[in-house]
């Protein structure tokens, strides 16, 4: 019982001892009291009893009202301990009840989420590609494959030098080491990240799930410079070497005067000298003829569509002269010396 429904009870019955006495020492109004005994004893009673009732009803409801209080403080202290429960248990199956474990699931290391599909598309670029500044190599040769997020690496590494192969055009067999390997994640993993082992496959898995619908991931292959070189026979697109530096005609007004006059009178001693083929065969057949051309290096040039890239009849002209020229060089050369004493003899 609280104190306060306590206390109460004391002080109504104090009071009405007290009462009682004051009854009994009061001579005058004895009538009085024996005259209206009845009803103030009845009143009497029927307010203590009112006081009682009224004490009694406080008292109960202090008590419910304390009741309730500790209820709420109990469950608040429950609730308390299961948050910091929930806290420490990484999942909890099921709802907790009150008086009951919560149970912990079987979880394994390094276990991979549900098996999704996940579609690859591999970007790869050709040697003269990467030979090119990053702004004008144009668009890659793309492919596509999808596998599941559970294949393993080995799978999708053979996937990828298959591809590569493909899109080169390369009969030998290649290793990724000669390729720098990156992916990309839409959305996730903006900064290529290099993929070359099965560590760098699982991230590249565990951020394509994050996906929720149609996971993707791109691949990137650039060869690098090493392997550029080496492929360049295997490419059947390869481009011939650029020519060397033509040197700029100059401008009129860049020429100095003093040679102004010099040069129209080198232009008239060209032409004055210039000599055609058709003339030389009008001289005699001494100089030239059709089937003898003239021995100059200005006509030694054919047609490009020509198989030769030399008149086979005059390339053996320059033959014979050239050995006629080693063999005279080859001849002994003999020098005597005379004394100046064996000089005077004769002199």
């Amino acid at each position: 019982m609280p104190p306060a429904c306590a206390a109460s009870k004391s002080i109504s019955s104090s009071i009405s001892t007290l009462a009682a006495k004051d009854l009994a020492s009061s001579d005058d109004e004895m009538d009085l009291t024996l005259v209206n005994s009845d009803n103030d004893e009845d009143s009497y009673d029927s307010d203590l009893h009112r006081d009682d009732e009224d004490s009694e009803d406080e008292c109960s409801e202090e008590e419910e009202e304390e009741e309730e209080e500790e209820e709420e403080e109990e469950e608040e202290e429950d609730e308390d301990n299961e948050e910091e429960e929930d806290g420490d248990e990484s999942i909890v199956l099921g709802k907790r009840k009150r008086g009951r474990p919560a149970k912990k699931p079987d979880a394994t290391a390094d276990s991979l989420p549900t098996p999704r599909q996940i579609e690859y598309t591999t970007s790869i670029y050709t040697p003269d590609q990467i030979a090119m500044p990053r702004g004008s190599r144009g668009p890659p040769v793309s492919e596509i494959f999808s596998f599941k997020s559970t294949e393993p690496w080995p799978v999708v590494k053979s996937r990828i030098r298959h591809n590569i192969k493909t899109a080169l055009n390369l009969t030998a067999p290649i290793d990724l080491d000669d390729y720098n390997v990156l992916f990309t994640i839409p959305r996730h993993v903006k900064d290529p990240i290099v993929l070359n082992d099965s560590t760098k496959y699982k991230q590249l898995v565990s951020n394509a799930l994050k996906i929720k619908t149609h996971p993707a991931a791109k691949i990137i292959v650039e060869p690098k410079a090493a392997s550029a070189s080496a492929d360049k026979e295997n490419d059947d697109k390869a481009k011939g070497k650029k020519g060397g530096k033509k040197t700029k005609v100059p401008n009129a007004r860049d020429i100095l005067p003093g040679n102004v006059a010099l040069n129209d009178k080198i232009a008239a001693i060209r032409e004055k000298w210039k000599c055609p083929g058709v003339t030389l065969t009008l001289k005699g057949e001494e100089f030239a003829t059709i089937n003898k051309p003239p021995n100059n290096e200005l006509f030694d040039k054919l047609d490009p569509r020509a198989l030769a890239a030399r008149s086979p009849l005059l390339h053996r002209r320059l033959e014979l002269n050239q050995q006629k020229a080693a063999a005279v060089n080859n001849t002994p050369q003999i020098n005597i010396n005379f004394s100046p004493e064996l000089v005077g003899l004769f002199g």
